[in-house]
């Protein structure tokens, strides 16, 4: 009996469909350049607010900066003129001069103030040889440095030593940078006037002081570029009332008292 070998059922290769060669995780070049860019976009925008922070965040401490010099220049004229000392005519302190401002000459002026004003504004101390009295001018000068400016600097200028033996020494400081236009007026009981002094004078001293200042702000980078579109003039004004103290070692006669 011949066996016959019978052939076993074909095996079929597994070969993987099509479908099942593409990733499910896999990104298109599609989605890929649409990925790059949003987040190109949403960093762009980021960059963009935190650099208009910075910017409002210069301009805010630049104002506080520029706010705070200015109180300091307003308390400084105030405390100047309210503590203005009677002259010499009119007091027993020989060394206070009579108020003189708005170019009348005949003044020991060194610094080019164009004004004089004895004040006890001084603060003594055990460092110092000087007592509260003290001189003081104002004036407006151009900057030394070559950088751009948006205005002139305003110089308070104070002698401390008013019995000098030789020349006059006097400190130049600083009172406030970026000042367009610098004014005193002086109320003299019945109206406003751009002068005090002289030798025709009535009242020694005015009942008021007025001052009316202008300052310049700019943003330095517009300035540095010469960009003056974006500059702001702010004006200030400042009216400070004297109250004069009269002396108080003067003998005072009593009527019907004998000689």
């Amino acid at each position: 009996m011949t066996m016959r070998a019978t052939n076993p059922a074909p095996r079929h290769a597994c070969v993987p469909s099509p479908a099942r060669l593409a990733s499910p995780a896999a990104f298109t070049l599609i989605e890929l350049l649409l990925a790059i860019t949003l987040s190109a976009i949403i960093i762009s925008a980021t960059v963009a607010v935190l650099f208009a922070a910075l910017r409002l965040r210069n301009k805010a401490e630049r104002r506080t900066d520029a706010s705070d010099a200015l109180q300091q220049a307003l308390a400084t004229l105030r405390h100047d003129f309210a503590n203005m000392a009677v002259p010499a005519t009119d007091s027993p302190n020989p060394m206070a001069g009579a108020l003189v401002y708005g170019g009348i000459t005949g003044i020991n002026d060194p610094a080019g103030t164009g004004m004089q004003l004895f004040t006890t504004s001084g603060i003594p101390s055990d460092s110092a040889r000087w007592g509260d009295l003290q001189k003081v001018g104002y004036v407006l000068r151009l900057p030394t440095n070559s950088t751009p400016v948006a205005g002139r600097n305003l110089h308070r200028v104070v002698t401390r030593n008013l019995l000098p033996v030789l020349a006059e020494t006097f400190d130049d400081q600083l009172l406030l940078p970026n000042v367009e236009s610098f004014q005193l007026s002086f109320f003299d009981g019945s109206s406003w006037r751009i002068a005090w002094g002289g030798t025709n004078e009535v009242v020694s001293m005015p009942r008021a002081v007025r001052i009316d200042l202008v300052v310049n702000d700019i943003d330095p980078a517009d300035l540095a570029k010469g960009n003056l579109a974006n500059l702001l003039r702010l004006p200030y004004q400042l009216v400070i009332p004297i109250f004069p103290t009269p002396p108080t070692n003067t003998t005072s006669t009593t009527s019907g008292a004998t000689p």
